[in-house]
C-alpha cells in the first residue's frame, strides 16, 4: 500500500529562536524599505526600481522612458553576456563586476546577464536579489543607464537586459608644445 504523503516535515527544535529569527528578518525588511525611502526623499537614491512578482526593472531617475520602452521589448541588440548559473554569491559579485567594467571600457552598451530564477535555491532566488544590488550601489551603478527583466526568448525573469552609459569620450583639447 502506497503512502499518501512521503515528505516528513521536521519539528521546529526550539520555538524561541525560530521566533527571534523572524523577528529578525522582519526588522532588517522594514530597516531596508526605510533606508530606501530615505534615499529617495532626500535625493539620495540613483535608480528608480519597479519589483513585480518575478519582473525586474530599474532605471536611473532622469532617464528618457521610450529608452524604457525600446530596452523592455527588446529593441536593442545584445552585445555581449554573462551566465551566472552555477556562480556563488561572491564569485558572481566579481564576475559580475569584472564583466561591467570590461563592456563599459570596451564602449559595449547593451548586456544580457542570466542570473537564473533561484527555482532550485532553498534560499530563493539570490543571484537575482543580488544582482540588481550590485548594480544599482557602489561602483557599478555609475556605469548603469537601465536595466530590466528579459523577453522569454532571452531568458525571461531569469535574466536581465542592462543598458550601459556611454564611455566618455577623448577630448579634443591639444596640448601645447
Amino acid at each position: 500500500m502506497p503512502l499518501a504523503n512521503d515528505r516528513v516535515t521536521p519539528e521546529p527544535t526550539d520555538q524561541a529562536t525560530i521566533v527571534l529569527q523572524v523577528r529578525e528578518n522582519l526588522r532588517k525588511q522594514d530597516q531596508e524599505v526605510v533606508d530606501t525611502l530615505h534615499a529617495l526623499v532626500s535625493g539620495e537614491a540613483r535608480f528608480d526600481i519597479t519589483c513585480t512578482g518575478e519582473y525586474l526593472e530599474g532605471h536611473v531617475i532622469a532617464l528618457d522612458p521610450r529608452v524604457i520602452i525600446k530596452l523592455k521589448s527588446g529593441e536593442f541588440t545584445i552585445q555581449a553576456h554573462l551566465d551566472l548559473h552555477g556562480y556563488v554569491r561572491e564569485s558572481a559579485k566579481s564576475a559580475l563586476m569584472n564583466f561591467i567594467q570590461n563592456s563599459h571600457a570596451m564602449n559595449l552598451r547593451n548586456l544580457l546577464i542570466i542570473h537564473g530564477r533561484g527555482l532550485k535555491s532553498d534560499q530563493g532566488p539570490v543571484l537575482k536579489e543580488n544582482v540588481v544590488k550590485w548594480l544599482t550601489t557602489g561602483t557599478l551603478s555609475h556605469m548603469i543607464l537601465a536595466f530590466c527583466s528579459a523577453r522569454p526568448c532571452d531568458g525571461g525573469t531569469g535574466a536581465l537586459y542592462v543598458l550601459l552609459k556611454k564611455r566618455p569620450g577623448k577630448t579634443r583639447w591639444k596640448r601645447p608644445l
